[in-house]
């Protein structure tokens, strides 16, 4: 079988044998000694002489080295397995029109599942699915809604729950909302696939469970103390996972997230601020001092990491980060995103947490700030063979190419 799911390192024909033959759980070998240090140094496409060679040694020789640029799948590494990986799954998807959604449905599509698209279109789009739309079922539909949840993944083996209430200022301006979505939605996803019999699911929680921290890297089992309570309602759908698995054996994934980038990003967020700015010609501005350090991760990375768990048994019951490890400081993305740009101008303004900028009059610092937002991967390494594969460079690239053609759809602040 395949230590890790890269393409010439995996004997094909009889991965196909044993998925088309209905066993889904992939069993896993020891996975390769490497650390999470080797994607790249504290700077993102500055890798030391070291992990340069230690990447050239790893690299297939006849796999080719360039990124496709017109789909995030290949680029993460998928494509290898677009007819075979889910092949005969009946796999139903909550938020599959959104951002990461909309990527996991491509994916899911490529490797030969059946899908259904459960979404309430609140923020995701039928744009996000203009690839796919007409070979995959679609409906409009709120996880809240218990009958009509339950009804629609009826006929299932497999389920993914992307579907939550992202908006910080939201969940400060209304907990109960927030905690109803997040927490009361995956209590229903959860009650469903039980009662169902559905084979596993994998939920998307985040790295706001966290909280602030003094550590360069929150493993899985650093301690839990969200600081907003976007945090707290994910954090409860892991604890109500656990629950379902324990009790009822209900094989469930979590997926710690850390700051997913990449085309189709909602718009409302530092990067994807900056990069409105470098279109409008405009500077860039940072708040604060710029020290703040965040864990930006290429969605194509995410979707692999994704498509691992929901095939695997090994992480059955599991929770994992994804995530790079390193840590970038907005004073790094600004710079990354100048030069980009050409060269433009990076301003820094005193903006108090919670309060509006002057200069964009449409943008707040958010409240209780986090300082720190840096997940290690070590895990997913450990355990699947999983790491990111996509610098922040490359994958700045990615998005800007995206954004050229659909700077219409970042009208509206979203945070």
């Amino acid at each position: 079988m395949c230590p890790r799911l890269a393409a010439a390192e995996c004997d094909v024909d009889h991965y196909r044998r044993e998925v088309r033959s209905g066993l889904l759980g992939l069993r896993w070998p020891s996975p390769p000694s490497a650390t999470a240090h080797e994607y790249g140094s504290s700077l993102p496409g500055n890798a030391t002489e070291k992990t340069k060679r230690q990447r050239a040694a790893d690299t297939p020789k006849d796999t080719p080295k360039d990124t496709p640029k017109d789909t995030c799948l290949e680029g993460a590494g998928l494509g290898m397995f677009r007819d075979m990986m889910f092949a005969n799954q009946k796999i139903f998807l909550t938020g599959g029109a959104g951002f990461i959604g909309s990527h996991i449905a491509e994916s899911l599509l490529a490797g030969g599942a059946q899908l259904t698209i459960y979404d309430n279109f609140s923020s995701g789009s039928m744009e996000n699915l203009h690839k796919i739309e007409g070979r995959v079922q679609i409906i409009r539909g709120d996880i809240c809604d218990y009958p009509a949840l339950e009804a629609a993944m009826r006929g299932h083996n497999l389920v993914s729950h992307q579907a939550a209430q992202l908006e910080i200022l939201k969940c400060v301006d209304d907990p109960i909302w927030d905690l109803q979505v997040n927490t009361g939605g995956t209590i229903n996803v959860l009650r469903a696939a039980k009662n169902l019999g559905v084979r596993k699911v994998v939920l998307a929680s985040s790295a706001c469970v966290y909280g602030q921290t003094d550590v360069e890297q929150q493993s899985e089992d650093h301690a839990t103390q969200p600081n907003w309570a976007y945090g707290v309602s994910k954090l409860a759908g892991e604890h109500y996972a656990r629950i379902y698995m324990t009790d009822y054996g209900l094989p469930v994934v979590n997926l710690r997230y850390g700051i997913i980038y990449g085309p189709r990003e909602w718009y409302g967020r530092v990067f994807t601020i900056f990069l409105k700015r470098l279109f409008e010609r405009k500077p860039l501005v940072v708040f604060g001092d710029g020290q703040q350090r965040r864990d930006f991760t290429y969605v194509g990375d995410v979707v692999r990491m994704h498509n691992l768990c929901l095939a695997s048994d090994r992480a059955n019951g599991q929770t994992y980060n994804v995530a790079t490890g390193i840590g970038t400081t907005v004073n790094t993305l600004a710079a990354l995103v100048a030069e980009a740009g050409g060269g433009l101008e990076v301003l820094h303004e005193n903006v108090k947490e919670g309060e509006y900028s002057k200069i964009m009059p449409e943008r707040v610092r958010l409240p209780a700030e986090l300082k720190v937002m840096t997940l290690s991967p070590a895990k997913a390494l450990a355990e699947l063979g999983w790491k990111p594969e996509v610098a922040l460079k490359d994958g700045l690239q990615h998005q800007i190419a995206w954004l050229k053609d659909h700077l219409h759809r970042w009208h509206t602040v979203h945070i």
